[in-house]
């Protein structure tokens, strides 16, 4: 299918792997609902404040551990088609 959602992740402060930035494994969105993932073959981008990245709904994402004294303030939106739910 194609994609009918996406969501948009954009930092307030810098994020990388201290502060919990978002890990993304790659090629999951195209998975069949329940397929087996090799966590190992994730993406954790070091994002400046102010970047984005615009991710397909479907793939699987979370957050890494904060470790750090700060908070880790992500805005995040999600835009859809019409008909779709969640």
């Amino acid at each position: 299918l194609p994609c009918h959602c996406v969501n948009v992740f954009v930092p307030l402060i810098q994020v990388d792997e201290f502060n919990g930035a978002t890990e993304f494994l790659l090629g999951t969105h195209v998975l069949d609902q329940g397929a087996e993932v090799e966590v190992k073959n994730h993406v954790q981008p070091r994002l400046r404040a102010g970047s984005a990245v615009i991710m397909d709904y479907r793939l699987a994402h979370r957050g890494g551990a904060n470790l750090s004294d700060a908070r880790r303030i992500v805005l995040y939106f999600t835009y859809s088609t019409p008909w779709w739910v969640d």
